[in-house]
């Protein structure tokens, strides 16, 4: 009895979970019918959803909420946890049965909730809040909590539209809005959320590219203001908006900028931030909102936030400090600035003295914007250094809210003498540097943060006050769009500094001659339109020391301009229509002279007067000789640039070499040998410590836009254009050598000079094995390395062949590979099989030691290239940072796979190989239609770094090789650093294989579809090859594209006779003709024979065609024309057959600036269809229609056998910047238009005929033209001045002419406007 107690107490446990594990198992058939049956009812609902949410996303306006988002990730989990219990199930022993139903039960509970949960009681969808990448940068509006939620309110209410707020500059507008910006990215109230700044002066023009580019959009070009707001407001219609409008002076209208106005309908608000209470009422703001000064608790707290606190811990100071905020009313951009401008201040008498101040500046004055100005005078009034304040004084030269460029700032410091003189330029830059950073920390001026640290800006406020400090010495009219020069009466004898820059000035008056004794720098850059300045301009101006004339159309220097003996710096860089300067004997005080890009032809007089040049740019593209022996008398030169036009000019190395440069050289060697020479005089004495030299034929653009600028001289694109990668950005390089198409051969030297930094070679087609010639023996500094088109290039690196070039990659960061039809091998770390092994050979490179330091690796367009890395070499790329693989046709692997059997480390049974690339942040492949692998089928890169992944056009690509880490509970962890994952489809990425089932579900929060691609630009030089890319990846739709063939052995060159350029050899890049429609799918042919028996195979999206210099007789055998549904544009730059043009109806040529003749009377035969012609910016255009021979006629008319031109079909005639233009045909021509509706010419200041034939009557009076609408035109003078073949004429069509000076800037826009005027 005593055991049985026990017994039974043990069964009474043991009995019920034997009975459900019975229960389980006898159950298991039906409960796995059960779980089927709720799978398929969940996978049903997991369909619908699906669904909905295909259409979400669709749908610019909505987006799949996260909780349905997660529902789908965790159903996608059920399903593959089941189909192992499936698969479990077919296996199950008899003693399993009980534990797998009771697994089974569990799943059927987890599958029921999911049911539940799908049920989704909301919609599946939100509004979509507007996307990632719009934050804006600022402070925290501290101290604003209820202003901020005032605006919140009237902005997230039903009641209110348009919101203002206004208050003095410096009260913190801006700084809450943008606050309140930020904020609103969160909401889902609205679609989207948009900035833009009000330009001043007001242009709508400008302020609709604001708000454009602000949503990522782009409006018509060429278009009337009418038509562009009516394309904004059809963009804007179509979501529900917050629009900024920040910082507004003046009245604009919400119609004439496109601004659809905010309803309780719509749903959209507009918020306009001002100085002026009168300007929001102008506006229509339902509630305006002013902006009050900072309570005494928040200003305390700012202005302690800044000093620092430890100002407190001053015994006895902290009453006077508080004195000092109360001082600065409350206003934030005078407590910060005061409070930058006191850090540091340890004594409180500095303190007291700083209070005293404040008070009796602030007494002086009555109005509020006068206090405002005398509180921040006080910072500008403690930098006590008259060096720091002079810089900050001229940075309110520059245009009002315009971005300064830190490289442009800090030249004109220099070139305007506001730094002080050191030995060398390059340490006066690094003093600039220092006051300018020391400028950014005072608040005075701002950094641009999409800029990084290359753009400033000055906050409006401050450029106020500063030109208050400046006063009658400053003239800061830049960027005011002016198109005529200020009145007389406005050049003071006071002024000291003018700045007319980026504005639209054409001339000056005549009899314009300035009184300004005291003016000392004089800046008319950017004035695209500025042809003239009258010689006597410049008699008065005896102090002038700076004077940039650059960017402008100035075709002759007055010669006022010898006489400006106190001058110092003298711009002229890209003055192309320049052919006349004046002697320049008497400008001995001439530091800098740039004439870079200068349409110079002959060399300045005077120069060997110039004892005192330090910076002379000479790369002009027109001039053809230099007199090498006044460069080497010029004994100060610190900065030489010499390049001028192609083969007019040989550099000899012995001449190099006598000249004095101190710093920094940039020069053309024609030849190899002469440039060798170069470098063997300069060994051991390099004396220049920046170079940019260029060997053949090389243009100056690199691949890489990065921060590449020798003494302000830019060798890449402009700041503007910043970056390629954030990675570049670091990059500096300041000694150069570019190499182009030069013959580098195994037997024949190539010198580099040893410290060489920036290597560049392209269309060197003779090396096949890089690392074999001598190029890399002794340049042990280099950093970046771009190979471009050398078509014979097989290898880069031979580690068999070569084993002491090796060093010369340490260094590099940066490697660049483009174009390269025949790069088989990147690196061949294996020899090839020989007869006899050599004992002669010097030991072998480790692969690991190379590329060392390599941070970016990118390889374009290579198409017989199979695999990248080998896999030795990847233990030496610890430091890569960046990879970029585009457009290589038969890439099949990136990392090449080592003997299966090696492996760096295992894990578990699978002896998974980890391949370690620690900083590696990007990795993008594109456009590579074999790539099967990243790496090895067992291998997982380890790449803790790694931020984004774009994968574009790789359908062979099935596996994504990334390593995750295990948590403590054995799932797996989310990546620390991945911000996207960016690929082209879904398909592709359901069809993705994992190393681990769960790693696919980890990745889904990354994954980003991007339809728009890449823009992809690829060079052929063989139709083969072409015809087979084409063929390759036709059915691979690309966003954009710009593919071209040309055969460079047929292709024609431009001869050096200027006047031998015509429309069979002129540059044409820029010549197309399209119907009003973008084309950004594009194919150029030239230079080879088209036709029947090779057809070009065109892709089937192709929208833009330009066929030029080919030998071609009828496109229709030549191209399958049927089959281009989308082609909108087809261009023929070609010589022969009037009948290729019959068809043509639109023609528009514009900045084409060496061609002088349009089509010849030959090629106007076949002009029967046209309807349009349109020609603008053609710098060198002198006669629209070229007769051959003068005894050929078309038509003779009577005894004067006057040639007509018959275009019957011809509705606008419009020319526009033409200065050049004679003459519209022969004098004895007449232009025959019976359809002619708009005539419109502008700046062509040299036509004085307008050759148009009028019928005569039965009585011989001259008749009206029978279709003829408008003569738009913007001078009176111009039209008063033409001369008349029939003295009626002028009278005849006087009635027909409109003259206006505001006309819009283009002549599409003029006669648009035109219409738009007669409707």
């Amino acid at each position: 009895m005593d055991l049985a107690g026990p017994i039974i107490e043990m069964l009474n446990c043991l009995m019920p979970p034997v009975c459900r594990h019975l229960e389980h198992h006898r159950n298991l058939q039906q409960n796995m019918e059960e779980i089927r049956r709720r799978l398929g009812d969940l996978n049903s609902l997991k369909e619908d959803i699906e669904s909905r949410k295909q259409t979400a996303e669709s749908s610019s306006t909505k987006a799949v909420r996260r909780e349905v988002e997660r529902w789908l990730v965790n159903v996608q989990t059920i399903n593959n946890e089941i189909q192992i219990v499936e698969q479990k199930f077919q296996n199950v022993s008899c003693l399993c049965r009980g534990s797998l139903g009771k697994h089974v039960q569990k799943k059927i509970e987890e599958v029921n909730k999911l049911l539940q949960v799908g049920s989704f009681p909301e919609d599946i969808v939100i509004d979509k809040p507007p996307g990632s990448g719009m934050t804006l940068p600022t402070e925290d509006a501290k101290g604003r909590s209820n202003v901020k939620e005032q605006i919140r309110e009237y902005l997230m209410g039903n009641d209110v539209g348009i919101i203002g707020v206004w208050g003095p500059g410096g009260i913190g507008k801006t700084t809450v809005m943008k606050n309140i910006h930020n904020d609103l990215l969160n909401e889902s109230k609205f679609n989207k959320v948009i900035w833009a700044t009000v330009p001043y002066p007001v242009s709508v023009v400008n302020l609709q590219d604001n708000i454009a580019s602000n949503i990522k959009d782009k409006l018509p070009e060429n278009v009337t203001e009418e038509q562009r707001a009516a394309t904004l407001s059809d963009i804007l219609s179509r979501v529900r908006f917050v629009l900024i409008l920040d910082d507004a002076w003046g009245t604009f209208s919400f119609e004439d900028v496109g601004i659809p106005k905010p309803t309780q309908q719509n749903g959209c608000k507009v918020v306009v931030t001002s100085r002026s209470v009168e300007l929001c009422n102008y506006i229509g703001c339902e509630q305006v909102i002013r902006m009050q000064q900072l309570p005494e608790q928040e200003s305390w707290n700012l202005f302690l936030d800044t000093v620092g606190h430890d100002v407190l811990k001053i015994p006895n100071l902290e009453e006077t400090v508080k004195l000092v905020v109360a001082e600065c009313a409350g206003l934030p951009l005078a407590i910060v600035v005061i409070a930058r401008s006191m850090r540091g201040a340890n004594d409180i008498s500095a303190w007291k003295y700083a209070l005293f101040e404040l008070k009796s500046r602030v007494k002086r004055v009555k109005g509020w914007d006068d206090k405002i100005f005398e509180r921040l005078k006080f910072s500008y009034d403690r930098l006590n250094d008259a060096e720091l304040q002079n810089c900050f004084l001229h940075c309110s030269l520059y245009p009002k809210d315009g971005t300064i460029w830190r490289s442009d700032l800090i030249e004109g410091w220099i070139d305007n003498a506001l730094i002080e003189q050191l030995e060398t330029r390059k340490l006066m830059r690094d003093r600039a540097n220092v006051i300018l950073d020391s400028l950014i920390n005072k608040c005075l001026i701002e950094r641009v943060e999409h800029y990084s640290d290359y753009g400033m800006r000055m906050h409006d406020v401050m450029r106020d006050m500063a030109l208050q400090v400046a006063g009658p010495r400053f003239m800061a009219k830049a960027g005011l769009q002016l198109t005529e020069a200020p009145e007389a009466n406005e050049w003071t004898e006071d002024l000291e500094k003018v700045w007319l820059r980026a504005n639209r000035i054409t001339d000056f008056a005549s009899s314009m001659s300035l009184n300004c004794p005291k003016l000392s720098g004089l800046d008319l850059s950017w004035n695209y339109y500025l042809r003239q300045i009258p010689d006597s301009f410049f008699v008065h101006m005896i102090g002038l020391k700076f004077l940039t004339l650059s960017w402008t159309a100035i075709e002759a220097l007055p010669d006022s301009i010898s006489i400006l003996e106190n001058l110092t710096v003298l711009r002229l860089n890209y003055c192309q229509e320049l052919r006349y300067m004046p002697p320049l004997v008497k400008l001995k005080a001439l530091k800098k002279l740039d004439l870079n890009g200068a349409g110079i032809v002959e060399f300045p007089q005077g120069m060997e007067t110039l004892v005192n040049l330090q910076h002379l740019n000479l790369k002009c593209p027109y001039l053809e000789d230099l007199p090498m022996e006044i460069l080497c008398n010029l004994t100060h030169l610190q900065f030489l640039a010499v390049a001028l036009k192609p083969t007019s000019f040989v550099m000899k190395a012995e001449k190099v070499i006598r000249l004095k440069v101190s710093e920094t050289f940039i020069g053309q060697f024609d030849d190899l040998q002469v440039f060798n020479n170069f470098v063997k005089s300069l060994h051991g004495d390099q004396k220049f410590t920046r170079y940019w030299l260029r060997v053949g034929f090389i243009d100056d653009t690199f691949a890489f836009d990065g921060r590449m600028t020798l003494d302000g001289f830019e060798m890449g694109r402009d700041y503007s254009e910043l970056h390629y990668s954030e990675l570049l950005a670091g990059v500096e390089c300041t000694k150069i050598i570019a190499l182009g198409g030069v013959e580098i051969r195994r037997d024949y030297s190539v010198l580099l000079l040893n410290d060489v930094q920036l290597l560049k070679i392209t269309r060197c087609s003779d090396v096949k094995i890089l690392s074999e010639t001598s190029l890399f023996n002794t340049a042990t500094d280099l950093r970046y390395c771009e190979i471009d088109g050398c078509e014979g290039l097989e290898c880069i690196l031979d580690l068999f062949s070569s084993s002491s070039v090796c060093s010369s990659f340490d260094k590099l960061e940066i490697l660049w590979l483009d174009n390269l039809r025949n790069l088989q091998v990147l690196v061949k770390v294996e020899a090839q099989a020989t007869s006899a092994p050599s004992t002669s050979r010097a030991p072998r490179p480790t692969p690991s030691s190379i590329f060392s330091n390599l941070k970016f690796f990118k390889i374009r367009s290579c198409p017989r290239i199979k695999k990248l890395f080998p896999f030795e070499l990847l233990k030496g790329l610890q430091n890569l940072e960046e990879i970029d693989v585009e457009d290589c046709q038969r890439v099949e692997e990136i990392i090449e796979a080592e003997d299966e059997k090696k492996t760096i480390t295992t894990v578990g049974n699978n002896e998974t190989i980890r391949l370690g690339l620690p900083k590696l942040r990007k990795l993008s492949l594109k456009q590579l239609p074999k790539l099967k692998s990243i790496c090895t089928t067992r291998g997982v890169m380890v790449c803790d770094s790694l931020q984004s992944i774009e994968i574009y056009g790789c359908p062979m690509l099935n596996r994504i090789p990334l390593y995750l880490s295990l948590l403590p509970n054995g799932e797996l962890s989310l990546p620390s650093s991945l911000q996207e994952i960016c690929i082209e489809s879904e398909e592709w990425w359901e069809s993705l294989l994992w190393y681990n089932p769960s790693a696919k579900d980890i990745f889904l929060p990354f994954l980003k579809l991007c339809e728009h691609r890449d823009f992809l630009r690829k060079e052929f030089h063989d139709l083969e090859d072409f015809n087979n890319y084409v063929e390759s990846f036709q059915g691979q739709k690309l966003t954009s594209y710009e593919l071209s063939v040309e055969a460079t052995e047929l292709s024609v060159e431009a001869t050096d006779d200027d006047d031998n350029v015509d429309l069979s050899v002129a540059d044409f890049d820029s010549y197309f003709y399209t119907d009003g429609d973008d084309c950004s799918k594009a194919l150029i042919l030239g230079g080879m024979e088209i036709n029947d028996d090779y057809p070009v195979l065109l892709p089937d999206d192709l929208q833009l065609l330009i066929i030029k210099r080919c030998g071609l007789k009828s496109l229709n055998d030549a191209f399958a024309f049927k089959a281009l549904t989308d082609l909108r544009s087809c261009t023929l730059c070609t010589t022969t057959q009037p009948s290729i043009f019959s068809n043509l109806k639109n023609l528009s040529i514009y900045k084409c600036p060496r061609i002088k003749k349009l089509f010849t009377s030959e090629l106007l035969k076949g002009l029967q269809n046209l309807k349009s012609i349109y020609v603008t910016g053609c710098a060198k255009m002198e006669e629209i229609i070229e007769v051959e021979e003068e005894k050929e006629t078309l038509v003779t008319d009577g005894e004067n056998e006057t040639i007509t031109f018959i275009l019957p079909k011809l509705r606008k005639l419009l020319l526009e910047g033409l200065p050049k233009l004679k003459s519209i045909c022969t004098a004895r021509g007449l232009m025959v238009c019976d359809s002619l509706e708009i005539i419109g010419m502008v700046e062509c200041p040299k036509l004085k005929r307008i050759p148009l034939y009028l019928p005569l009557l039965p009585d011989g009076e001259v008749c009206s033209p029978p279709s003829l609408r408008k003569i738009c035109t913007k001078s009176k003078e111009w039209w008063e001045s033409l001369v008349w073949d029939n003295p009626s004429t002028k009278g005849i069509l006087l009635p027909f002419l409109n003259i206006k000076e505001d006309w819009p800037s283009t002549l599409e826009q003029l006669t648009d406007a035109s219409e738009t005027e007669d409707e």
